[in-house]
């Protein structure tokens, strides 16, 4: 249980993954949270309707924003600051009394493939010296911290919003034995996400097996990123072979996974984590994921699973396998249904309050040296 004082610090209220884990933690939490946004969106209500405390710092400069921040952070009763992304880690670290505790959760790599050269600097320079903990949403995305930051690094996965006994009875009674494979992607629509990859190998099926071979349901939106990535893969969908259905933003993928066969993740960069997977997982369907990064991490004992990353015809040669052989197609599903309770939310929940209850037992022992002295 979190009996711990703390105050959470973001830079964005848009439904990122980030965003959408820190919902779960503040819905999991007994006491609540305290949130300061530095940005208004649609996350807020949705925080306070959990039973956090949110506070927008506003929309006007980053100047005035950061002045509230620094104000809020000198106000606030808490005893320990958990930054939930890079961005609002800088400022928490610039601007926070020395008296608070600082953990980072990073949810990015830290790596050249997922930062600019300045932005991977300043992101190490704060891990490295600021944090007393960095979490870390996988071993992959504490593989790219520094050294310092790696010594005092706690995995912590991303809540999936999968909890204990919601997983199916039975794996993938629900996989068609018969009909066109019905693939699902589930994620932001930008271009490092990789659906493109995933409509490339869709056609690649149609041209081995036939028009009514496959059908493909696209559940996202583009959300923090640019629309005309997105404009030009709906304009490619339009005049493909593939049966393409673009279902949009959801708050609950859940429908959309327990009609799919199999749900490809494909991100082209290596992904943190992937929630996504553990969502299909919970639905009881396959799963085809790039060999790298956090999915790599969570399928590493299912290799059928795996595809090499970026790689259409790595990808539709697995479909096209899958869609010939649905026994195949259900034993997969089968082999990867554990995973689910694995990686449960009340475990991602239990591991994230035993990192801060231990901040705060630490914190008690500094007071006590201070007062000896």
């Amino acid at each position: 249980m979190n009996t711990v004082p703390t105050l959470i610090v973001d830079h964005t209220a848009e439904p990122g993954g980030g965003e959408l884990a820190l919902l779960r933690l503040v819905e999991m939490s007994p006491h609540g949270f305290e949130l300061l946004l530095l940005n208004d969106g649609p996350m807020v209500e949705r925080y306070r309707r959990r039973g956090a405390t949110v506070r927008v710092l506003g929309r006007g400069r980053l100047l005035r924003r950061m002045a509230a921040l620094r104000r809020g952070l000198r106000m606030t009763e808490a005893s320990t600051i958990v930054s939930n992304s890079l961005r609002s880690a800088l400022f928490v670290a610039l601007l926070r009394p020395r008296r608070l505790a600082h953990v980072i959760y990073v949810r990015d790599g830290l790596d050249r493939g997922s930062l600019s050269p300045l932005r991977r600097m300043f992101a190490r320079l704060v891990t490295d010296t600021d944090a007393r903990v960095v979490l870390v949403n996988s071993r992959w995305t504490m593989s790219t911290l520094g050294a310092r930051a790696r010594r005092r690094a706690r995995v912590v996965f991303t809540t999936s919003g999968v909890v204990t006994g919601a997983t199916r009875a039975v794996a993938a009674s629900h996989v068609g034995e018969t009909g066109p494979l019905r693939i699902v992607y589930v994620g932001r629509m930008v271009e490092w996400k990789g659906p493109d990859l995933v409509l490339e190998a869709a056609e690649r099926v149609v041209r081995a097996l036939g028009t009514e071979s496959v059908s493909l349901t696209f559940v996202g939106s583009a959300v923090m990123g640019p629309g005309s990535f997105f404009e030009e893969l709906r304009r490619r969908a339009a005049s493909s072979a593939v049966e393409v259905d673009f279902a949009g933003q959801v708050d609950d993928v859940r429908h959309y996974l327990g009609k799919s066969d199999v749900l490809v993740h494909s991100s082209k960069r290596p992904e943190p984590f992937g929630q996504v997977i553990i969502q299909a997982a919970a639905a009881g369907i396959a799963i085809l994921a790039p060999r790298s990064g956090g999915a790599a991490e969570i399928l590493a004992k299912i290799p059928d699973a795996l595809y090499a990353p970026g790689d259409a015809t790595s990808l539709s040669e697995q479909l096209i396998a899958l869609a010939r052989d649905r026994v195949a197609l259900r034993e997969l599903a089968q082999a990867i249904a554990p995973l689910a309770s694995q990686y449960s939310d009340e475990r991602m929940f239990a591991l994230f309050t035993h990192a801060l209850a231990s901040i705060s037992r630490r914190n008690g022992v500094t007071a006590q040296e201070r007062s000896a002295r």
